[in-house]
């Protein structure tokens, strides 16, 4: 009798260790999914509140009156341009990267010049009124920021 509950005994302890186990590792595998979509999520707010902070500080960097501009570039791409005394700031999306160029003004910039700044899937400058732009950037994860930016300027220059 008492071999019986020595067995029964030890197949308690064996199925209870089993169960506090299986427990264990299903919290650390949520656990592990639960920091890992976390920190995706914050990486993804980062980078777009990043864009839309860039662009912001950009122009109200650039104080100047009548000194931000629209234009296109040689694919189509829209690209902002600050300009300051001699030199512009132009700043574009090309290879899926959002580029900044500081160049003489008068130089042709093309989608090879520039140094990249953050990933971003699109962006897209859009002319609300004589001094309002908005900004529209999504992330590669699709995440989109829209910004309102009002110029220090009695209109916004848009050229082809």
């Amino acid at each position: 009798m008492e071999h019986k509950k020595h067995k029964i005994d030890l197949i308690f302890i064996v199925t209870l260790a089993g169960i506090f186990f299986i427990c264990s590792i299903t919290f650390i595998v949520l656990g592990a999914n639960f920091y890992a979509n976390t920190v995706s999520s914050n990486q993804d707010s980062f980078q777009i509140r990043t864009a839309s902070l860039y662009f912001t500080q950009k122009i109200r960097q650039n104080g100047k009156p009548d000194s931000v501009q629209l234009t296109s570039m040689k694919d189509g791409s829209q690209a902002l341009v600050l300009k300051n005394g001699d030199y512009e700031t132009w700043m574009f999306l090309a290879d899926g990267q959002l580029k900044e160029a500081t160049v003489k003004q008068g130089t042709t910039v093309t989608e090879s010049f520039g140094q990249p700044v953050l990933s971003l899937r699109s962006l897209k400058f859009e002319p609300r009124k004589s001094n309002l732009l908005r900004v529209t950037a999504v992330s590669p994860e699709g995440t989109v920021s829209q910004v309102d930016l009002l110029l220090r300027t009695s209109q916004l220059e848009v050229r082809p």
